[in-house]
């Protein structure tokens, strides 16, 4: 799988232990997944256009120098497919990719499924890992990344007045859904907090 793809699979995993829901209790066809991302298996296709084009030397790339799962890296739902092997779901099953709100669209997706009844239970959240040099000249290139480099560790400030581009990283977040009351039929409860409290530890259900 590729790098971002992983990332995917190990944070649902995470949030299904995390949530406490029985999948195995629920009908397959009920359980769905989106997942979000804004540049899918860039890393898996730079590398693999290395291998295949003799470090770029090669116009005429042999496809059969690649892995054997090349197309997966071409086309993003692969993400979604691989969240949804891993936890048994075969309802719906989608891949948002919206640029930078991916990851929210991709929830607030995940929501309209359930409140329109499509299914019972999402497995939804985002995942990108853009740290290529394909990415990177893209970005470079639209100069949308910053060019502060005399100090890395403070090159990244969305909010501070002196902004002039982002930073890339990578990363994933995945979360389980499901109806109120369906959480709370199995146990699961939430306590208020005050705005002025930081959580302790962030939920998934």
């Amino acid at each position: 799988m590729d790098r971002a793809a992983q990332f995917a699979v190990v944070a649902a995993r995470g949030a299904v232990a995390d949530s406490g829901i029985d999948l195995a209790a629920h009908d397959p066809h009920r359980l769905g997944v989106t997942i979000g991302s804004a540049v899918g298996a860039t890393t898996g296709l730079d590398e693999e256009y290395r291998i295949v084009s003799d470090g770029g030397r090669l116009h005429l790339v042999d496809h059969e120098y690649a892995v054997p799962h090349l197309y997966n890296y071409f086309v993003p739902s692969s993400f979604s497919a691989e969240v949804a092997w891993t936890v048994g779901a075969e309802g719906p099953n989608s891949v948002v990719s919206t640029g930078c709100t991916s990851g929210i669209d991709s929830v607030g997706y995940a929501v309209e499924l359930i409140r329109e009844g499509s299914a019972d239970v999402m497995i939804a959240g985002s995942s990108d890992a853009p740290i290529s040099p394909i990415t990177m000249a893209c970005f470079d290139a639209i100069k949308a990344t910053t060019p502060r480099k005399e100090d890395p560790e403070q090159a990244s400030r969305p909010f501070d007045g002196t902004r002039n581009g982002f930073v890339l990283g990578e990363g994933c977040a995945v979360f389980v859904l499901e109806e109120l009351e369906s959480a709370r039929r199995r146990g699961r409860t939430s306590t208020p907090r005050s705005p002025a409290t930081p959580p302790a530890a962030t939920r998934t259900t």
